[in-house]
């Protein structure tokens, strides 16, 4: 009879784990940030915004762009227009991060002609938390400055909404990042709306499929490829195509020159 039961009880506490860990990563809350990032501080040019989501769950987040959708259907709909010759290039953030608190995981997702999983060292910053305190959109927030590869970010966080997540890589403290900026706020991260999920019907999953590499290859591999974007373009299209940036200037050689992460890993 033992060993009857034996597989059976495997299967149950497998299938109990599995719960587990689905409900651990189950979507329960969305915070928007304004993001803003000086990208050349040379020119003086106005900073590249776009609107940033963080997907919450109880053990993980998920940070991606809001407006990518929209911007995408925007791009497919000029080209066709364009009778494919032209492609109006509109910027949009591809790269989607994904944290596992837990396993002290961090896997970035991005596309580059193929979907790319690229492996990060954790961000574990050491935070100085203050008493001094904000309320921002009657959220109680509370002061903490760290430092993350060459920048020194002050953050603002609420321990009403307790989850230790934060936009891009900022991560740690004892409740929910609400804004963030670095020293000279060339990065800035400005609250734009928060609300709650409760039907559950979504989970947050580390993504499987895609060439994985490393952060250093990655950058290389994506400079290497800026040195001639439409003579890889071309290539890869086995057609002739002309990037038009309306009310940008052409991308230089040196790609963006005042990256987020002024050290690299």
């Amino acid at each position: 009879m033992k060993k009857h039961l034996l597989p059976l009880i495997l299967l149950f506490l497998s299938f109990s784990g599995s719960l587990q860990a689905q409900e651990n990563n189950t979507i329960k809350a969305v915070i928007t940030y304004a993001f803003s990032h000086l990208r050349d501080t040379t020119k003086g040019a106005e900073p590249y915004r776009e609107n940033m989501d963080l997907f919450l769950s109880p053990s993980s987040s998920w940070y991606k762009s809001a407006d990518k959708d929209s911007i995408y259907a925007l791009m497919v709909s000029n080209f066709a227009a364009s009778g494919h010759k032209v492609i109006s290039y509109i910027p949009f953030i591809e790269e989607e991060l994904f944290l596992d608190f837990p396993d002290h995981t961090l896997l970035i997702k991005d596309k580059f002609w193929d979907d790319y999983l690229i492996e990060d060292e954790w961000p574990a910053i050491n935070w100085q938390i203050s008493n001094e305190t904000l309320s921002i959109s009657g959220l109680n927030c509370q002061k903490a400055i760290g430092e993350w590869r060459g920048r020194t970010y002050t953050a603002w966080f609420s321990s009403d909404l307790p989850y230790q997540a934060g936009p891009w890589k900022l991560n740690g403290l004892p409740g929910l990042i609400i804004e963030a900026y670095d020293t000279n706020k060339e990065i800035v991260f400005k609250f734009a709306g928060f609300h709650t999920i409760s039907d559950g019907s979504e989970a947050i999953e580390m993504p499987t499929k895609g060439i994985k590499t490393t952060l250093k290859e990655y950058q290389e591999m994506r400079e290497a490829f800026r040195q001639d974007i439409a003579g890889n373009i071309n290539a890869a299209r086995g057609r002739t195509v002309v990037i038009s940036t309306p009310g940008l200037k052409p991308p230089t050689n040196q790609g963006i020159q005042n990256p987020i992460e002024l050290i690299k890993n």
